[in-house]
This record gives C-alpha cells, sequence and structure tokens, in this order.
C-alpha cells in the first residue's frame, strides 16, 4: 500500500539511499543530512515527506522552515527540496506534491527545478521567481569619495551594527562561510549576505539578501567598485527582482536557463530571497 508521511531526523538513514540516485559527486552522506538540521527556530518538527510502499522508502520531497519578518509582519516560508521517486513510483510523485499545495499559509519555494518539475509546478500555478540577473560592472565614478557612506567587511563590527531580525538571520547563516557587508549612512544600514561564484570562468560576486533597498539604491554606485576590489571579481550579480528600477550605467541583463518558483497568498516575487535554502545548505551557490 502506497502512503505518505512526514519526514522526521530519525528517517535519513531509510531515505538517504534515495539520494544517491542523483549521483551528485559534490554531496556526501554528511552533506545531505543538512537537510535534516533546523537551520531555523521554527515550530516545525519534520522536514519534508516521504512516500511510502509498505514499509519501504520509495520517495521523498524535502521542505526547509523558515519565519522571516516582512515590512514588520512574520511569515512562514517553506523552501521546497530534493524531489526523488523511485522509477517505479513516478506516476505516484504527485502525492508529495499535494502535501506542499495544503500548507497555504506558507509561502513555498522551488529554487532549483529540473525541467520536467518546472512544468510540473507551473500546473499548480507556481510563479516564476526570475527569469534574467543582472549584472553589474564597476565603472570609476566620483561618487566614491562621497564620505557620508561607510562599508564595513569585518563580521564583530557587523554584528555590532544589525537590529534583531537582522542579528538572528547573520547568526543563522554564519555556518554557510559567505560574505557579510553592512553600508552605513547616518543612523542607517543596510546588510548583505554575498557569495563568490564563477560563471564561464568569471569571478563575480553574488548579492543575495538586502536589508534595505532604499539605502542600497543610493549607494550602489559608491560602494559597487570596493565591493570588486575587496572580493578581485570581474562584477557583482543581483537577481533581477531585487533590482528592476536600478538602472545604471554599466549593467547588464542575463538570461536564465530556468526560473525559480514561488506559491504565495500574501507576497511578491520581489519580497521573497534564497536564505533558509538549499543553496545554502547545499552550497549550491
Amino acid at each position: 500500500m502506497v502512503f505518505i508521511k512526514k519526514a522526521f531526523a530519525k528517517d535519513f538513514e531509510s531515505i538517504y539511499p534515495l539520494f544517491e540516485m542523483f549521483n551528485n559527486p559534490n554531496l556526501n552522506k554528511e552533506d545531505w543530512n543538512k537537510l535534516f538540521i533546523k537551520h531555523c527556530d521554527t515550530d516545525e518538527d519534520y522536514f519534508g515527506f516521504v512516500l511510502m510502499d509498505d514499509n519501504k522508502v520509495v520517495g521523498f520531497l524535502g521542505a526547509i522552515f523558515s519565519d522571516r519578518v516582512i515590512r514588520d509582519k512574520i511569515y512562514k516560508f517553506c523552501n521546497m527540496t530534493a524531489w526523488v521517486v523511485k522509477k517505479e513510483y513516478r506516476s505516484y510523485g504527485i502525492l508529495l506534491i499535494n502535501q506542499f499545495n495544503k500548507l497555504t499559509e506558507y509561502t513555498i519555494t522551488d529554487l532549483t527545478p529540473t525541467y520536467g518539475a518546472y512544468d510540473v509546478f507551473k500546473k499548480f500555478e507556481y510563479k516564476d521567481l526570475d527569469n534574467f540577473i543582472k549584472l553589474f560592472i564597476p565603472f570609476p565614478n566620483f561618487k566614491i569619495f562621497n564620505k557620508d557612506y561607510r562599508i564595513y567587511f569585518d563580521n564583530e563590527i557587523i554584528r555590532s551594527i544589525l537590529n534583531d531580525n537582522d542579528i538572528k538571520i547573520f547568526s543563522d547563516h554564519l555556518k554557510f562561510k559567505k560574505n557579510n557587508v553592512v553600508i552605513c549612512c547616518k543612523n542607517n544600514y543596510c546588510y548583505l549576505i554575498i557569495s563568490i561564484t564563477k560563471r564561464k570562468g568569471i569571478r563575480l560576486a553574488h548579492i543575495h539578501y538586502i536589508s534595505n533597498k532604499t539605502l542600497f539604491y543610493d549607494s550602489f554606485n559608491i560602494f559597487r567598485l570596493k565591493l570588486c576590489l575587496k572580493f578581485k571579481v570581474f562584477g557583482i550579480i543581483i537577481d533581477e527582482r531585487f533590482v528592476e528600477t536600478l538602472n545604471i550605467f554599466g549593467s547588464f541583463k542575463v538570461k536564465l536557463k530556468l526560473s525559480g518558483l514561488y506559491k504565495s497568498n500574501e507576497l511578491e516575487r520581489k519580497d521573497i530571497d534564497i536564505l533558509y535554502s538549499e543553496l545554502f545548505i547545499l552550497n549550491h551557490l
């Protein structure tokens, strides 16, 4: 008899053989086990759903839960990850998706869909996050001499500046060893989380989290050169939904192969970042 049950931490050993079906040489058993560890203080005590045939594990769709503060209100998020079903049970895979469709109080994301999964989720009214990213090349300009803005890269200084909400994000993501940056102006600040990546062999800084978009827009021309020099990168890439209105000299749109997806009753795509997701936990950045 085929049925669905919640996946708890104790189920990892029985689920792990499914992950080997991905044939990913960059992920070992210890890496996959990170999907069964809480990375955010939430009420949920499970990590997705398991497809069972009697006492045999035949499928899995993971869930990474988080609570996020957006415009002073707490929203529940669920990031789907690691959808895998044994070949002979593929027709039952939809049962796993149906469990997530019941989580109507959550904003649900799938940040790394395959082409097949993308088509399935679109039928369930999931929306695209981005079809493009923006690449910004660091051109020198006189604004870099503006002394009203200060930029910090030291984690201890950054920790002392952040408010309670950003301190939580900072602390939760510190173990993923990404770059934290704060831009200050008078009594205001913008906190950034950045990873260093390569695209077509070119070293780039990818900004994943922007705590204060107004200050970010105002200061971007001042700090983008400093940021590139600090991290020794050719340019800065940012998901288009965060910078659609930031049209400055030296910016280019780059088409993505496949958009991430989301479903939400309250939030828009510009409200959704990739924190608390498999992109950090499994280091897919």
